[in-house]
């Protein structure tokens, strides 16, 4: 999905430290092996941006590398004695430090730091205090764009994205063990929760998502689950995740009044199940037909029960004349798709510009 894709381009700088290098980190410190404190100078003619690199390096095995670039800009890696980057530092030539990032022991995680576009407004800023990390991304204009919160302690990353007017768009909860996105709110322009998405794993570690969208008055609209199904092709078989079953909710949000099963292998409803004000129930089975309308579906099988849940009547006709019109907001997942498109392109247009 483009929205995921976009929080993880945005907000990955607030975990891996390749994504701050201005300078590619030096590979001189796989050569040597006692711990000798020197001091030398690095002039490599494979490196035509830089002047020289002055290397330092204590008893305690800690070495500090200052590259020097033709521009003036300044570059600083230190280095701890495991070979873990510890900290990265960039001053241009008129004396502003424009990234200043300190690191964990692992050299990728980020404790604290900051970095600036090249005007002097501020990209991000990250501060640790016990467990928790909090990087903060800003618009070129000083506006928060979007905010990653990590606790370590809890297990787990919360990302909070907003356009460029101040509207939270997105907040994504992410388990860290697993990388896989556990919850993930999308909101209405106004605030309210427009779409919840809920990922779980059963015993045998098989994931499956749960899709709820709401109305703008907070009532429940439809519900999505999402399942690993094995497929076949010509070019052998797999797994893939496709919609299982959905459902419509009355208006209130209280009731389902339709439910859709679906075929796992090519996405085509079998089954829907239609509750009516009475309590009575009609159950259809659907086959595809290639002279109707994409959303339309022959009905091969139709089976109405009364409140009591005993059955009325069974009409079965291959040949049936009788069609049913699917709902494709909650059986293909365009609602999903198309909603808010038009903010999201200028987000991601936003960005771009925003970039030094």
């Amino acid at each position: 999905m483009k929205r995921v894709l976009l929080a993880i381009a945005l907000f990955g700088i607030s975990l891996t430290a390749a994504l701050f290098f201005t300078a590619t980190a030096p590979d001189t410190l796989v050569s040597y092996q006692p711990v000798v404190a020197a001091k030398w100078i690095e002039m490599d003619p494979n490196k035509p941006n830089e002047l020289k690199r002055e290397h330092v390096r204590d008893e305690t095995g800690r070495h500090t590398i200052d590259v020097f670039v033709k521009d003036g800009t300044r570059i600083k890696f230190v280095y701890r004695a495991s070979r873990a980057l510890e900290s990265e530092s960039v001053t241009r030539s008129d004396g502003l430090e424009t990234k200043n990032v300190s690191y964990g022991d692992d050299g990728k995680t980020v404790i604290s730091g900051f970095e600036l576009r090249v005007d002097g407004s501020t990209k991000w800023r990250t501060e640790t205090t016990g467990d928790k990390s909090v990087t903060s991304v800003f618009w070129a204009d000083g506006k928060l764009f979007g905010s990653t919160v990590v606790d370590r302690k809890a297990g787990k990353r919360v990302t909070v994205e907003h356009d460029l007017g101040g509207v939270m768009l997105l907040q994504t909860e992410t388990d860290l063990a697993t990388r896989y996105i556990t919850r993930q709110l999308e909101f209405f322009p106004d605030g309210k929760v427009f779409r919840e998405r809920l990922t779980s794993k059963d015993e045998k570690g098989k994931e499956s998502i749960e899709m709820l969208v709401y109305r703008n008055d907070g009532t429940l609209e439809g519900r999505q689950l999402w399942k690993n199904h094995q497929y076949c092709d010509m070019g052998g078989c797999g797994e893939s995740m496709t919609i299982d079953k959905a459902e419509l909710m009355s208006k209130d949000g209280r009731k389902v009044e339709q439910v859709v099963e679906l075929s796992a292998e090519n996405v085509m409803p079998l089954r829907v199940l239609s509750y009516r004000a009475d309590g009575s129930t009609v159950y259809r089975e659907l086959k595809y037909d290639m002279h109707l309308p994409a959303d339309s579906l022959r009905v091969y099988k139709t089976v109405v029960r009364d409140a009591n849940d005993q059955v009325v009547s069974v009409v079965e006709d291959q040949n049936s004349s009788e069609v049913f019109t699917l709902d494709r907001r909650f059986t293909y997942g365009s609602r999903f798709e198309t909603y808010n498109l038009k903010v999201w392109k200028a987000l991601e247009e936003s960005v771009i510009a925003s970039q030094p």
